[in-house]
């Protein structure tokens, strides 16, 4: 309890703190806490004694029904004796707590800690706008170690954030209880938060639950068709809600780091356009870091600008994903989808892990531009389809392509990855490099080129041979092969070879393996035709 851990006095239902500010109790303005009364009136009597001064009003343990919204107020704090003992219930079509601020004159050092809002009593028909927490134009404000569980739509739909805004250890349950999957509209995730009134707004939410909620577990989305900066999320988990586990829609170089979604109902981490037609853009450079999908209903991670109002828009790109991890879910592990006329541009995967994926580990399903692959494992993807288990997949036409040092095989028994990397047929790489990979390990091959591949280069990928062992047939000695267009091998074996020259250069050998680069030549000297080769390197 706040008063047990402070030096201050009593004057007239006052706690006045050492520091100056003040702390009221809730029951001292008549709140019953008994869960019949409407105490809304009370609680508001109490936040009016510390409005202007600044203070705290204190909620001792007991259930607090409020037919109205408690309004906050700047500098004002609203503290309860702990989650599960002090509880805020509204009911009917109010959400508990309604701001009313401006973007002139924005809620202020507003804190919310140690309550849980339930609103089983909400109802009985859905209303966007009635969420455990409704506020607009924050700045400075703290929302710590809530319960927010049941209400009829978005548990905490705060927006437009500020000044270090922070959400922290708040645990979204049940939420959008009445607008499961989205059917009557926006609203109804578990965290919601709206952006795009400010250029930034450099919020934090961190250490944060959410499940069964009846969209998103945690949604950042802009309102007003701009996008705004400086978001960050780090170590919430996500599941079980209806739709996403975490969205992302309009928001600009948000940063995700070391989230966990884990048997969402469709995605784990979605890029999309969000739930207001209006202002449909998925997000621009958004990085995450250290993230991970699991058991997911289907894909882990996906860029897919109409995933939830059916409008087709050109999509952001520039995106960022290192070191995350899709294991376990039904679709694809990482997905890149894009509208018609509109290719995403910039997807960048660094150091991550696709394994055991229904579908292949990372798909191209529309054009995309500038991708880069680097330093990823795919394992044992595609258990659950016949035509999408690759590796990597490139479905559809993919221009400046880089594919580098990545491992892509099948440790499983039976294999099912067919392919490391699979060019789609009717789709065309054009300008790329694909080298370094390590291929070996699939149930049908290293690389499939089933659609077109031009000006990309195709080299040292273990597992890999596009040419296959071929004979060459000696001429008259001195016989000069001139490696084509890709680097390969030759080995030279048996006959009497008296000399070697390898690239312009005297070997002192007889035999051996020597390898190409395009354009490179290889002499050999004899009086009995020796037995030549040519392989992939």
């Amino acid at each position: 309890m706040i008063a047990s851990r402070v030096l201050g006095w009593w004057i007239d239902k006052v706690l006045y703190l050492s520091d100056g500010s003040l702390v009221v109790n809730v029951r001292d303005y008549g709140a019953t806490g008994n869960g019949i009364t409407d105490d809304a009136k009370a609680i508001q009597a109490a936040v009016a004694a510390v409005t202007g001064t600044g203070g705290t009003v204190y909620f001792p343990p007991g259930t607090y029904k409020v037919g109205t919204a408690i309004v906050p107020a700047n500098n004002v704090a609203l503290i309860g004796s702990g989650v599960g003992s002090a509880i805020i219930a509204p009911a009917g079509s109010v959400s508990a707590v309604r701001g009313n601020t401006t973007k002139t004159n924005p809620l202020t050092r507003f804190t919310m800690a140690h309550l849980t809002i339930d609103g089983a009593g909400q109802g009985p028909s859905f209303g966007v706008g009635i969420k455990g927490v409704f506020c607009q134009y924050l700045a400075q404000c703290q929302f710590e170690d809530l319960i927010i569980q049941n209400c009829v739509a978005t548990g905490l739909g705060i927006d437009f954030l500020t000044q270090g805004t922070v959400i922290h250890a708040v645990r979204a349950i049940g939420n959008g209880r009445l607008n499961r999957g989205g059917g009557s509209g926006g609203g109804s995730s578990g965290i919601g938060i709206g952006t795009g009134q400010y250029p930034v707004e450099d919020f934090v939410i961190s250490d944060c639950y959410a499940a069964n909620n009846g969209r998103y577990g945690i949604f950042i989305e802009s309102q007003t068709g701009q996008t705004s900066y400086g978001m960050r999320i780090a170590n919430c988990f996500a599941t079980a809600n209806a739709n996403h586990g975490f969205g992302s829609a309009g928001g600009n170089g948000t940063i995700w780091s070391h989230c966990v979604a884990y048997a969402n109902n469709i995605d784990g981490f979605s890029i999309d356009n969000g739930t207001i037609g209006a202002f449909a853009q998925p997000s621009s450079n958004d990085v995450y870091v250290a993230c991970e999908a699991i058991g997911n209903a289907r894909h882990g991670f996906s860029y897919q600008p109409t995933a939830q109002n059916g409008i087709s828009v050109p999509g952001g790109g520039n995106h960022v994903y290192s070191a995350c991890v899709s294991r376990a879910n039904n679709g694809l592990g990482f997905n890149i989808a894009s509208v018609a006329g509109h290719p995403v541009s910039g997807l960048a995967y660094t150091g991550c892990l696709a394994y055991g994926n229904g579908l292949s580990g990372l798909a191209v399903q529309d054009p995309s531009n500038d991708l880069r692959i680097g330093g990823c494992v795919f394992n044992a993807n595609g258990q659950k389809s016949a035509t999408s288990n690759a590796g990597i997949l490139l479905g559809a036409n993919v221009t400046n392509v880089q594919i580098i040092d990545c491992r892509a095989y099948d440790s499983g028994t039976p294999r099912r990855q067919t392919y490391g990397i699979q060019f789609a047929s009717g789709a065309v790489a054009n300008t790329g490099d694909i080298h370094g990979n390590d291929l070996r390990g699939n149930a049908t091959g290293a690389i499939n080129i089933g659609g077109g591949v031009q000006d990309v280069v195709l080299r040292d990928n273990l597992g890999y041979d596009p040419i296959g062992s071929a004979v060459l047939t000696p001429g008259k000695s001195p016989f000069a092969y001139t490696a084509g267009a890709t680097d390969q091998v030759v080995t030279v074996a048996g006959g009497a070879v008296s000399g070697i020259n390898y690239a312009g250069q005297a070997t002192g050998m007889t035999s051996g393996a020597f390898p190409l680069a395009s354009g490179q030549t290889l002499t050999v000297t004899y009086t009995v035709p020796p037995t030549m080769l040519t392989n992939w390197i």
